[in-house]
C-alpha cells in the first residue's frame, strides 16, 4: 500500500524549499504570503494531486517493467536493436542473400556465433520487431496512457489505488 501521507508531506516540503517557511510544533509559520497559500491550497484544495501525481509516476514505472519483460534493458541496447532491425531491412530489400560480405555485420557476427544462418538471424530480427511495434508496445503504452488518464479523473485514495490495482493486472496479461 503507498504511504500517501508521508510521499504528500515530502512532496510538499521540497515544493516549500523554495520559500521563506518553516514548520514548528506542526504550525506551518512563514512572511512569505505566496508559501502560505502554498500551503493551504496542499492541505486543503488538492483534489489529490499529490496522490495522483505518485500513481502516475507508478503506472509509468509499471509500463517500464513490463517492457524489460520483452527486451534488453541496458545502456545502448535500444541503438543495437534499431542498428539490427535497418541491417535485417536491408537484408529484405536486397532480396534476403543467404551470404552479406560484411553488409550486415551485428547480423553476421550473430549468425556466426550462434551457429545458424544469416536468414534465420535476420527473419528473426525482423519478426521481433514487427510483434514489438505492432502488438507488444502499443499495448503497453495503451494500458499506461488509459491508467493515468483514469487517475487523473479519480476521485477519493481508494479509487486510486484501485486503478494502480487494475493497472498492473492489465500489464501482467500483456503477452500472455
Amino acid at each position: 500500500m503507498i504511504d500517501w501521507k508521508n510521499k504528500k508531506e515530502k512532496a510538499l516540503e521540497e515544493k516549500l524549499a523554495q520559500f521563506e517557511v518553516e514548520r514548528l510544533d506542526d504550525v506551518w509559520r512563514s512572511r512569505d504570503d505566496a508559501a502560505v497559500q502554498l500551503v493551504i491550497d496542499a492541505h486543503i484544495f488538492t483534489g489529490y494531486l499529490v496522490e495522483k501525481a505518485i500513481a502516475k509516476a507508478e503506472i509509468d514505472r509499471m509500463a517500464g517493467e513490463t517492457r524489460k519483460r520483452f527486451m534488453t534493458s541496458v545502456p545502448g541496447q535500444e541503438s543495437v536493436y534499431a542498428e539490427k532491425a535497418r541491417e535485417a531491412d536491408g537484408w529484405s530489400v536486397a532480396g534476403k542473400p543467404a551470404t552479406a560480405n560484411a553488409a550486415y555485420p551485428h547480423l553476421e557476427e550473430e549468425a556466426a556465433l550462434s551457429a545458424i544462418s544469416l536468414t534465420e538471424v535476420a527473419e528473426n530480427v525482423l519478426a521481433t520487431r514487427d510483434i514489438w511495434q505492432g502488438v507488444l508496445s502499443p499495448k503497453i503504452e495503451g494500458i499506461r496512457m488509459a491508467s493515468k488518464r483514469a487517475v487523473g479523473l479519480g476521485s477519493t485514495p481508494q479509487e486510486i489505488v484501485t486503478l494502480i490495482v487494475t493497472a498492473k493486472a492489465d500489464f501482467d496479461l500483456v503477452g500472455v
